[in-house]
């Protein structure tokens, strides 16, 4: 049976993926996506009407792409055309610098995060065994999401999830990549109930749709999160309402204290309900 390939469908693909090369100008784009959506020969002048671009625009593109290996020029007795490389070819040209790039960061990944993590331990804000209390943010959120990288069983979200999802997209893509593509692994939000209209309110909805586990309880005020029973990561503020503008962030190794964390939220999870 002939399977019909839709074009119209697998233009928006084929754009999608071009305008993720910087390499591309816009005129590379259009002329690459037009041969590779046409397996015929095509003429400039074709190219040209299809794709809206000047002589000039045309003519610099086709030249850089057929340097690329993206594309083929074909002379037969007074006509030239035009035509993709074979699509495996095209993908193995686009994807190469990704590809290396994935290939140095598995590399390099294990020992940078040691490197900081060695600088953590030795900062001047620890303050207690097993204890490292700072100001910035950022500096919390690097180590949590170091954590959760290499989480074995589950993380709880506490409290609030504001002050680590609203400063962190990438809080926020660790922790649906544990929840559906690490087999064993669990991840739930257990937060306070937001204004049902508010930017919150949103987010923690959109959160449920993608997968992550969330219900609301008002049982915890402080924002927290717990990493595999064993790591806490606190925001403490100076004041409830955070009227006060000193905001702390405590990293704290403690097996026991995260346990009885973990049993209280079970707790009230088996009572609580999530997003509508």
């Amino acid at each position: 049976m002939t399977v019909r390939i839709r074009t119209d469908e697998l233009a928006p693909l084929v754009r999608e993926l071009l305008a993720l090369d910087r390499s591309l100008n816009p005129s590379d784009r259009k002329v690459l996506e037009c041969l590779l959506l046409e397996p015929e020969p095509t003429t400039a002048r074709e190219l040209a009407r299809r794709t809206r671009c000047s002589v000039q625009a045309l003519y610099l593109a086709l030249d850089r792409l057929e340097n690329r290996g993206v594309i083929l020029r074909e002379r037969r007795s007074t006509v030239t055309t035009f035509r993709a490389a074979h699509p495996s070819a095209v993908m193995h040209e686009l994807l190469g610098a990704w590809r290396k790039a994935g290939d140095l960061a598995e590399r390099i990944e294990g020992p940078l995060r040691l490197l900081h993590e060695e600088r953590v331990e030795r900062g001047p804000d620890r303050t207690a065994r097993g204890a490292t209390v700072t100001t910035s943010l950022t500096s919390c959120l690097s180590a949590l999401l170091g954590h959760i990288h290499g989480v074995t069983s589950e993380v709880w979200v506490i409290g609030s999830e504001a002050p680590w999802l609203t400063h962190s997209p990438l809080f926020e893509r660790e922790l649906l990549s544990k929840s559906t593509g690490r087999p064993g692994v669990r991840v739930r939000l257990l937060v306070r109930k937001p204004p049902p209209s508010s930017e919150e309110a949103r987010r923690l909805r959109q959160l449920k749709e993608r997968g992550l586990e969330v219900r609301y309880s008002t049982r915890f005020a402080t924002p927290a999160v717990v990493v595999d029973r064993r790591w806490l990561f606190l925001e403490n503020a100076a004041s409830p309402d955070r009227s006060s503008d000193t905001v702390s962030y405590l990293q704290l190794e403690s097996p026991g204290l995260c346990a009885d964390l973990v049993a209280s939220s079970e707790e009230s999870w088996a009572r609580s309900t999530g997003p509508e």
